[in-house]
């Protein structure tokens, strides 16, 4: 079941959080994320009540940007994102995402969905790294 999280979503949220590392992750903390998950707007999957994966967003009229996307590691490679993502940019919105130029199992997703790149942060991650801002163009309809 996709869904928005809830507050009680949180701790759940937090803890997928903590058993992560990708390129770019150092510039997320745990408060940071708490303060996201309280700030930004959100949708879930989960299966028998469990938060499996999660995104995180916050919309300006028709236009979204995507802050963050995770999946608790034990379920990755399931294609719950492809599922979420998948939920979320049939609505029509513009969306926007910025994401590590080394994460490459994020950026083969979001080519998957039509995202293209707009420009490029150099040097924007503490590793040095740049950051690759992306978009979507509206889509016609909204799964949820």
């Amino acid at each position: 079941m996709i869904r928005p999280l809830s507050s009680s979503d949180n701790k759940k949220a937090l803890a997928i959080f903590m058993k992560q590392s990708w390129p770019g992750s150092a510039s997320w903390s745990k408060e940071s994320l708490e303060e996201e998950l309280k700030q930004a707007k959100s949708l879930g999957y989960f299966k028998d009540q469990q938060l499996l994966a999660f995104l995180l967003y916050r919309q300006v009229f028709d236009e979204v940007e995507i802050t963050l996307l995770l999946t608790d590691p034990v379920f990755e490679g399931q294609g719950l994102m492809t599922t979420l993502l998948a939920s979320f940019v049939s609505c029509p919105l513009t969306i926007f995402l910025e994401v590590h130029e080394k994460n490459h199992k994020a950026l083969m997703l979001y080519q998957k969905f039509h995202f293209q790149q707009i420009h490029r942060r150099t040097g924007y991650y503490s590793d040095g790294g740049d950051a690759l801002v992306l978009k979507k163009e509206k889509s016609r309809g909204c799964d949820f």
